[in-house]
């Protein structure tokens, strides 16, 4: 999936100045192949909004500088040894030491001992991105780890100077059960590269049905997102053995489109005979005309945790949503408008009755609000008052 264009209006003189900021990603994220990996380049471009972000990760990235509007230093190990307490100080000391930042930020908190240990030596802050709780997303998904999890988790974010989460309920839930301090608990929502509505088009629609081999005059629903991964896994199975027979009862003819890499091949034969009014189409690489020409995102997510960025960027490109309860939370459902459906979780009924209600209420709009808090460079001018330059 290719990120969506972006730019910036030029800052105003009286912002906050730039500063030097080291962020840790502590895996391959280049080039980003699924939803987590976007979230890590959607961080990095905001933090080089107003600042110089360099990006510490793995050996193992594959990328052009040029690409890419903050610094990237493949430096840490590939091996899972990295996650060791101090393991890879060393490197990532000697690398702040030349650069002479004045912030560290980490995602999730796997690296946060190291972080720490170097923020204390050069008396800077250190912050935490917390893409979603980790120890409910693991206690969700059956690992038995998850309370160890719990633990190191619940240290490093008191421990750190600021948490950014992705969503108020990550971040009322952080205060709740970890007793985060309020002061530290910080909203940094995924952002999108979008100002406002894109224009209105309908051509693209009859191309990729000749390429696809699919009717024009039905409407198209999409489901997208990493295939391997289980919660989207187990949507792909609602779609498959509950959605689809209600949606045939209800609508008549229409099609799905199943988007994504990584599906299982018992997955894949199932929907092969499942008949015409459903296709996986594997990874997309160039996904934004399939969501333009489709008519309806639906998302039987129920598990998991963290805000499902498919959801923001399908609501970004006027697309109406049919979500599951869970698949929704995080979402600012304020500024959707009617944009944003949503049923109760495994309410298949429901679900498939507010993908009717959707498809029949024809040309709403999503509000420009939603732009207002989620457009990128909104999010950066907010966030900016944590990162003003502290000195050289």
């Amino acid at each position: 999936m290719r990120m969506f264009a972006f730019s910036l209006p030029v800052p105003g003189a009286d912002l906050l100045s730039m500063a030097t900021i080291v962020s840790i990603a502590p895996y391959r994220f280049l080039p980003p192949l699924n939803g987590g990996h976007w979230g890590i380049v959607n961080v990095e471009k905001l933090l080089s909004v107003y600042n110089q972000a360099h990006t510490v990760t793995t050996v193992d990235n594959t990328f052009r500088q040029e690409d890419y509007p903050f610094s990237i230093h493949p430096i840490l190990d590939n091996s899972k040894l990295r996650y060791l307490p101090y393991g890879q100080y060393g490197k990532v000391s000697g690398l702040a030491k030349a650069l002479k930042p004045q912030y560290l930020f980490c995602h999730h908190h796997y690296m946060f001992p190291m972080v720490a240990k170097l923020a204390r030596r050069l008396n800077i802050p250190a912050y935490i991105r917390c893409h979603n709780i980790e120890s409910e997303r693991f206690r969700s998904t059956g690992k038995w780890w998850w309370k160890a999890m719990w633990w190191f988790e619940r240290h490093a974010f008191r421990r750190s100077d600021g948490v950014f989460f992705v969503t108020r309920e990550d971040r009322d839930w952080a205060i709740k059960r970890y007793g985060l301090p309020e002061s530290k608990a910080l909203i940094m929502p995924f952002g999108i590269n979008l100002q406002s509505r894109p224009l209105s088009t309908t051509a693209g629609k009859s191309g990729l049905a000749g390429e696809l081999g699919l009717d024009p005059s039905v409407p198209w629903l999409f489901f997208m997102g990493k295939l391997d991964y289980v919660p989207n896994e187990e949507a792909v199975i609602f779609i498959v053995r509950s959605i689809l027979p209600l949606l045939r009862q209800r609508l008549g003819h229409f099609h799905i489109l199943i988007c994504g890499k990584g599906l299982s091949e018992a997955l894949q034969q199932e929907i092969a005979a499942a008949g015409d009014d459903i296709r996986h189409l594997g990874f997309v690489p160039e996904i934004e005309p399939l969501i333009v020409a489709c008519d309806l995102m639906i998302n039987p997510v129920v598990s998991g945790g963290g805000v499902k960025t498919k959801v923001v960027e399908s609501l970004a490109w006027n697309k109406t949503v049919v979500s599951a309860h869970s698949g929704a939370i995080g979402i600012e459902k304020e500024v959707c408008g009617n944009k944003l459906l949503t049923a109760p979780d495994k309410d298949w009924q429901a679900f498939t009755a507010q993908v009717v209600a959707a498809l029949a209420q024809g040309a709403e709009q999503i509000p420009d609000a939603f732009f207002t808090y989620y457009y990128l460079g909104n999010i950066a001018q907010r966030l900016q008052q944590y990162f003003g330059d502290r000195g050289r």
